[in-house]
This record gives C-alpha cells, sequence and structure tokens, in this order.
C-alpha cells in the first residue's frame, strides 16, 4: 500500500474540535419509527415522515464532552438521551437521527434489533459517540451510524474555513531520510535543523484549497498543484512532505514511497494534495 498521509493527534483533536462544535453541537436527535436502513445518499426527508410520535415522546439535543484522544481516535460523547412512554400513543423505534438546522440530516443509525414503546412504563436511551482518525469519522463500537454526503460536505466546507483545521495551512517539503511520519509528531519534528529541504528554489507554500467534490462516498478537498524548480548550487533529495497549519502547528505528513532527486538544475517536484474525509461503517 502506498504511503498515505498521517494526520498526527494534535491535528485530529482540532479537528474533532471543529466537528464537534459546528456540526454536532446544535443537533437534534430524534427517533425513527419506521424500519429505515440508512444510506449515505440519505436526506432529512427520507426520516422527518418517519419520526416517531409515542406519548412521552420529543427530540432532544445532546450535549457533548470535551474532546479527548486514545489510541489515535479524537472521540466526543454525546449526553445519554432517555424517553419512556407515558399515553396513547406507542410506536416501534428502528433507530435514530441527528439533525443540524432545520433541512440538515447529519446522519443516522438503525438498531440491530427494534425496541417496543408500546405500553406505558416503556423506557429507552440512546448515547451517540463521534470519533475522529485519520481522514475518517468512525462509528465506535457497535454502532452502525451513517453519517450523510451532506454533512460531510458541510463539515469539509468548515474544516478550510477553520483555524484549527485547514485554513491557511503551507506545504513543506522534507530531507530526512530517516524521518518517518507518525501521530506522535509535531511540528518540531519537522521544523529540526536538517530536517526541512533547503535547496535552491525551495520554499513553503501556502495551500490553495479548490471546492470539495463528492467521489462514491468520499468528499474530496483538492488544492492547486505545488511546483518547484532546483535554480542554483544547493540540492537535496526529497524524502516527503509535511503540512503546517496557520498557527505553525503541524497537521500531518506524508513519506514517497519512491525520493525525488532535486541536485541538477531544472529538476522540479510537484505535489497535487488531495484530502479525503469520509465515514466508516
Amino acid at each position: 500500500m502506498p504511503n498515505q498521509l498521517v494526520i498526527c493527534d494534535d491535528a485530529l483533536l482540532r479537528q474533532m474540535g471543529v466537528l464537534k462544535d459546528n456540526i454536532l453541537g446544535s443537533a437534534a436527535l430524534r427517533l425513527f419509527k419506521s424500519n429505515i436502513t440508512p444510506a449515505h445518499s440519505d436526506v432529512l426527508g427520507d426520516y422527518t415522515p418517519n419520526e416517531a410520535d409515542f406519548s412521552g415522546y420529543s427530540a432532544a439535543t445532546p450535549s457533548w464532552t470535551s474532546v479527548t484522544i486514545s489510541s489515535n481516535r479524537a472521540q466526543s460523547t454525546g449526553s445519554p438521551i432517555s424517553w419512556t412512554k407515558n399515553g396513547a400513543t406507542g410506536n416501534t423505534i428502528y433507530g435514530y437521527f441527528l439533525q443540524r438546522y432545520s433541512s440538515s440530516l447529519i446522519g443516522a443509525r438503525k438498531f440491530a434489533s427494534s425496541i417496543d414503546m408500546n405500553d406505558d412504563g416503556d423506557n429507552m436511551t440512546v448515547q451517540p459517540i463521534c470519533t475522529l482518525v485519520d481522514h475518517a469519522i468512525k462509528n465506535s463500537a457497535s454502532s452502525s451510524f451513517v453519517w450523510s454526503n451532506g454533512a460531510l460536505q458541510e463539515f469539509a466546507d468548515i474544516l478550510v474555513g477553520a483555524s484549527d483545521g485547514l485554513w491557511a495551512c503551507t506545504l513543506h517539503l522534507f530531507k530526512d531520510s530517516g524521518l518517518t511520519p507518525s501521530r506522535s509528531d509535531t511540528a518540531a519534528t519537522y521544523t529540526a535543523s536538517g530536517v526541512e529541504a533547503d535547496f535552491s528554489g525551495y520554499g513553503a507554500v501556502g495551500i490553495a484549497w479548490q471546492a470539495d467534490v463528492l467521489v462514491a462516498d468520499q468528499i474530496r478537498i483538492p488544492a492547486d498543484q505545488m511546483v518547484w524548480t532546483k535554480n542554483g548550487a544547493t540540492g537535496n533529495t526529497i524524502y516527503g512532505y509535511f503540512i503546517l497549519d496557520a498557527y505553525g502547528r503541524l497537521v500531518g505528513a506524508k513519506k514517497y514511497d519512491t525520493p525525488v532527486g532535486m541536485t541538477a538544475n531544472g529538476q522540479q517536484h510537484t505535489v497535487q494534495l488531495v484530502y479525503t474525509i469520509e465515514s466508516e461503517l
């Protein structure tokens, strides 16, 4: 498998914070009473006609915990939401969905087994969990929460403009052959003496992100192509690149499968970044 861009733990924490504050923070948690199987292409209209209406039910807004990281996973947990059936109308509940604003679906989860809420005193509890690792929003434990493509695209748009996300990032090359990116890396790993490239014609380049696109249930954020030309006395062999955010904090790094020589005048090196966000079941 080709070497991938490794997102460091510190950046995962920051990006999960962006996700929590901007997508999850004001989300309403609602139950659905029809046997729906969630899909990435779903929209809110697939769920609102099928929302629960048993006596004692109402939508609720979870509060989300501060982001923590463990085993390279940044996570925030919603407060548990409970309901008790207490009147004439009953339902069988098949799952829940999260709604952002009046017309935006974040996603939905279908329970492994339906829950009976038909008899007075029947009760149920839902506690949503969101986890971010590398480029993927993961589902914790046995959850089968499916993020909608629309919500992923909203997250991508916010991430590009957020100071704790991808806003005003710069791309740098490294010449240290012994460096293998890891999630525990920080900016100091790459700004240490002798690590960053210094061939004649080199300089860090600001990343200009293009509009995100949906491809096979992935949101891809391409950047403008970046090109360096060697044009003087100093040459390097380039082993990969790293990304720093607007505050000089590390986002991540990638080591090339094959090093790139920038030792002769006129040699060029091109990088075409694509930042991918997906939901994994």
